[in-house]
C-alpha cells in the first residue's frame, strides 16, 4: 500500500488508512486501482463518507 501511496502522491502511509477509516480521496485510489466503485468496497457509507463498520 505504501507504493501506491506514494505513486498517488501521497505519504506513504495515506491507504493504508482508508482501509481503517473513512477518507473518501483514499477510497476511491484504492477503488481506481482494483478496477471498481468505491460504493463496492464500502457500501456501508452514506453521502458524507460515514461508515459503521471496517477491516
Amino acid at each position: 500500500m505504501s507504493t501506491l501511496s506514494r505513486a498517488a502522491g501521497l505519504k506513504s502511509n495515506t491507504l493504508k488508512t482508508a482501509l481503517e477509516m473513512p477518507y473518501l480521496k483514499g477510497e476511491k485510489i484504492i477503488a481506481n486501482i482494483i478496477g471498481v466503485s468505491p460504493e463496492q468496497i464500502w457500501p456501508t457509507q452514506d453521502t458524507h463518507g460515514a461508515t459503521s463498520n471496517r477491516f
